[in-house]
């Protein structure tokens, strides 16, 4: 059974929670996680790479010899995309639609088989309830290196799913460069998959079971 570890304000460990038994059983689908990430990467991409055809480039009004008799090649214009400063061909117009469609099933679907990826990786903390004494980015840095260690020599990469938590420990992690904040309607696969560290509330965490594997 997949335990997961609860913290309290000290950064000590104050007890574990069980995972769902349709937590559990659920599968992971990576082919679906996959096509998540491309469509949401895909889907705020702008098109802003441009080059000019033919028909934009400037020059090349008359035609640069006459058709016979030169024993050259035959030539229409020098705006040709084989000649030098000509037009380029089959170029990028700045106007490419990189948007991929996955209906509503798919995407909960991604998303609850990247949620449950991390849950089974060790790389979700649970947060007990509690109130913050003060504004204070020192003291919330030092609680996240206690309950979330090192990576690498250096702080993990950590998405912080907020649901309405205390209001200074926000204001005090919001300044901390490794803490990324994301309100829990708004978790994405892409944020999930780009993070080490998954630090949630137990009110947060029976939230999303209940809306992944329960419902």
């Amino acid at each position: 059974m997949t335990e997961l570890k609860i913290y309290d304000k000290k950064g000590k460990s104050v007890g574990t929670r069980e995972l769902a038994p349709e937590a559990e059983s659920f599968e992971i689908n990576e082919n679906l996680v996959a096509w998540s990430v491309k469509r949401q990467l895909g889907n705020a991409r702008k098109p802003i790479a441009k080059t000019k055809s033919r028909s934009e480039v400037a020059g090349g009004g008359r035609k640069p010899w006459r058709q016979k008799g030169t024993g050259r090649a035959r030539v229409g214009t020098i705006r040709s995309p084989i000649w030098r400063g000509g037009g380029v061909a089959h170029g990028p117009t700045g106007k490419e639609n990189y948007e991929t469609k996955m209906n509503k099933k798919q995407r909960v679907a991604a998303l609850a088989s990247a949620w449950k990826d991390k849950i089974v990786n060790d790389e979700v903390l649970l947060l007990k309830a509690f109130k913050w004494d003060e504004y204070s980015t020192r003291k919330a840095a030092g609680l996240l290196s206690a309950i979330c260690g090192e990576k690498d020599g250096k702080a993990p990469k950590t998405l912080f799913l907020e649901q309405g938590e205390d209001e200074k420990f926000l204001k005090s992690i919001t300044n901390l460069p490794q803490v990324k904040i994301l309100p829990l309607k708004r978790i994405n696969t892409f944020d999930l998959l780009d993070a080490d560290v998954v630090l949630i509330g137990e009110d947060g965490f029976a939230a999303l079971e209940e809306r992944f594997f329960k419902s």
